[in-house]
């Protein structure tokens, strides 16, 4: 009776952990029927195309005794006027030096309906170098028409870890769904930083229960795997400043820098006030200031020319950009003394 009773037992916990635990990785969601029947944007309907979906799954594997960054990307585009090339080009840069980035599983297809598409073929895909750091794959959506829907997907594996890519949530044209997941292992966490951002952003994390150890009291479980999840719906387009060279420079992102690492995990200092006081710190700028006799006599002269310690910025600043050349030292300040 005992050994019955304990093999219920276990079938009892067994098959509620087959019921209670996560997928991995779920499937992807089909595509509405509602965005093939959009005819234009109602929030903006003047826009040739939007992005109906942004998604970013970032999942980490070993290779070659040393961690990668997979980052698995998904686009959705619905396109209201086929004319406009931007609505079907397709640009992936990525860090090519020191093999830092590498792209692979490009696969992208033009949806006319549910039931019509028509596939990107391979040799459609070129390589463009920007410069000697970044390359951009690159490739044009085939048979676009007004109300296509193009939909890509593509993975890139990348070395470097202090940071990850930057993920960014506006465009020149609206977004209505934009997606990060991170699924970290034990050993690292990163933090996300928004940027520009000041509409609602969802943020969850999930604990994913992933062991094939039976449930049962004895056995010592291993810790679950934790999932982020960041979320914004409904993103406006960036509109171009004046003054400003790049988009890049003031459109909404995510940024996200490595805040723990190893085993058991420790917190890292790499915040931008955090380095900045170690350059400080390590490089002793106040000692080199106080070392310029030269300076310090010019800087006294204009400060006593001048009314307020706002005009004496103001002619310190006109004095060193009247007179100021790159000799090609990169260091943070002037190594040359008096």
């Amino acid at each position: 009776m005992i050994k019955r009773l304990a093999f219920l037992f276990f079938l009892l916990f067994s098959s509620f952990s087959s019921f209670a635990q996560s997928p991995e990785r779920g499937g992807l969601a089909t595509i509405p029927d509602s965005l093939f029947n959009e005819a234009r944007l109602s929030a903006a309907p003047d826009v040739p195309f939007t992005y109906a979906l942004k998604s970013l799954d970032v999942t980490f594997e070993e290779e070659e005794q040393s961690i990668v960054a997979v980052l698995q990307y998904h686009v959705r585009v619905k396109v209201f006027d086929a004319s406009v090339k931007e609505a079907s080009i397709v640009g992936i840069p990525y860090y090519f030096e020191n093999d830092i980035e590498r792209v692979s599983d490009i696969s992208a297809v033009t949806w006319q309906s549910p039931n019509k598409r028509v596939p990107l073929s391979n040799d459609q895909i070129r390589t463009i170098n920007v410069n000697s750091r970044y390359n951009v794959k690159e490739f044009t959506m085939p048979a676009v028409q007004n109300g296509s829907i193009i939909e890509y997907k593509y993975t890139i594996r990348r070395r470097y870890l202090e940071e990850l890519p930057d993920f960014y949530l506006a465009h020149q044209v609206p977004t209505s769904l934009a997606k990060v997941t991170i699924t970290y292992p034990t050993y690292l966490r990163y933090k996300a930083l928004p940027e520009n951002f000041s509409r609602p952003l969802d943020h969850t994390v999930t604990r994913i229960d992933s062991s094939d150890v039976p449930k049962i009291f004895t056995y010592p479980q291993p810790a679950p795997k934790i999932r982020e999840t960041w979320i914004a719906r409904n993103i406006p387009a960036v509109r171009k400043e004046s003054y400003i060279s790049s988009l890049d420079d003031y459109r909404s992102k995510l940024k996200f820098q490595l805040s723990e690492f190893g085993i058991p995990r420790q917190k890292l200092e790499n915040s931008w006030d955090y380095i900045v006081a170690e350059i400080r710190r390590k490089q002793q700028l106040s000692s080199k200031i106080a070392a310029n006799i030269t300076a310090a006599d010019l800087g006294g002269q204009i400060r006593q020319a001048t009314e307020t310690q706002e005009a004496a910025q103001d002619s310190i600043f006109r004095y060193l950009n009247d007179r100021m050349n790159f000799s090609g030292d990169k260091s943070p300040f002037s190594q040359v003394g008096d």
